[in-house]
């Protein structure tokens, strides 16, 4: 039963693909005689393997054939307005930014660099007692945890990026760390 199911799932695939190869054909049926499993196995990886060369082989031939023009082709000036060129950005400026445009319905480039330094500028505590730190950059952080951890302005911390897009402070010199998210 499965013999007969297996060579008519490869015929159905040929006939898919719009193509009829008799050899092909009659190679599958032939694995579908033998007995051994294993070895009926390696017949069939062998024609499905000539069927994907044949396969690939076609498809690059209709790469290969170019299309003639038919009317003479004008070349447009390219409109140096409408480029977009991309300008340069500060990566330690643009660590956590995702947080602020998720807001907008932005789309953020990935930053490569996991760790970032910066001076605590000032602290304020919110309603529910957690940090809101602003950097010496103008970039504003908030906590996002319940955890502590005694900062100070002027503090030299480290912001790294965790799972899920989790970003921990931790400051220098120490190995607690408290979970923020960037406001602005």
């Amino acid at each position: 039963m499965s013999k007969k199911l297996t060579s008519v799932a490869f015929i159905v695939l040929l006939l898919i693909t719009g193509k009829t190869w008799a050899d092909d054909l009659v190679a599958i049926k032939a694995c579908a005689q033998i007995e051994d499993s294993l070895k009926r196995l390696v017949c069939y990886d062998e024609s499905v393997n000539t069927l994907i060369a044949k396969q690939a082989q076609i498809s690059q031939k209709k790469t290969d054939i170019k299309p003639e023009k038919t009317k003479p082709s004008v070349k447009k000036q390219p409109d140096i307005t409408s480029e977009k060129t991309p300008m340069p950005v500060d990566k330690k400026e643009q660590f956590g930014i995702e947080h602020v445009q998720n807001k907008q319905k932005q789309a953020v480039e990935e930053i490569e660099d996991q760790d970032v330094i910066y001076i605590v500028k000032s602290l304020d505590k919110n309603i529910k007692k957690r940090w809101v730190i602003t950097f010496e950059n103008g970039q504003v952080w908030q906590q996002n945890d319940s955890e502590y951890l005694k900062l100070s302005a002027g503090d030299t911390v480290i912001l790294s990026k965790g799972l899920f897009g989790a970003i921990h402070l931790k400051k220098d010199g120490s190995n607690r760390r408290i979970k923020v998210r960037r406001q602005k």
